[in-house]
């Protein structure tokens, strides 16, 4: 059937999870055991705690929680740490699932590994750090979006205004 077919492509390509407001899993997919290394019953019943790599912030957990709480969805990385202890990086949305009464009982998250593609992102932000010269990057809005601690040093300006991705290059420069 048709609803058969999607799901064996979500399956096939997507983590899933579903876990109680205890933050016990009670579903878990073939893919979701495939990047956690664990079986799927290692995984019930047991606390999404299990695979805490203490990576992520424990502000946007409660974040995460707080959305699913309110009745939202909410979207965002986390990162775990699969059986072998090597960190797992997935982009997810995480959403409420609601009971027959209409109570949120539960949450569903549908991950996608993003472990490559951050590795990449740490290897080019290591060699941007590493370079003997100054290195700031721009988006199309004139926004510094990153920079080496070389050019930061060399326009004498505090690391603060190089951090959140919204300080306009021309206040940069000004000296």
């Amino acid at each position: 059937t048709r609803m058969a077919a999607l799901r064996e492509t979500l399956d096939k390509h997507f983590a899933i999870t579903i876990t109680g407001l205890d933050g016990r899993m009670r579903e878990a997919n073939a893919r979701f055991s495939e990047l956690s290394g664990y079986s799927r019953e290692e995984l019930l019943g047991n606390s999404y705690e299990l695979l805490n790599s203490s990576e992520f912030p424990t502000e946007r957990l409660e974040q995460m929680w707080a959305a699913v709480l309110a009745g939202q969805t909410w979207r965002g990385e986390f990162c775990d740490r699969s059986k072998d202890v090597s960190l797992v990086w997935v982009e997810s949305i995480v959403a409420p699932l609601r009971d027959d009464k209409g109570i949120i009982d539960s949450c569903i998250t549908i991950s996608t590994d993003v472990t490559a593609i951050r590795r990449q992102a740490l290897t080019l932000q290591a060699m941007i750090d590493n370079f003997p010269g100054g290195i700031v990057l721009v988006d199309k809005d004139h926004r510094v979006v990153g920079s080496n601690a070389c050019y930061r040093r060399l326009l004498d300006q505090p690391d603060n205004l190089f951090s959140n991705g919204e300080t306009p290059y021309s206040d940069v420069v000004k000296l």
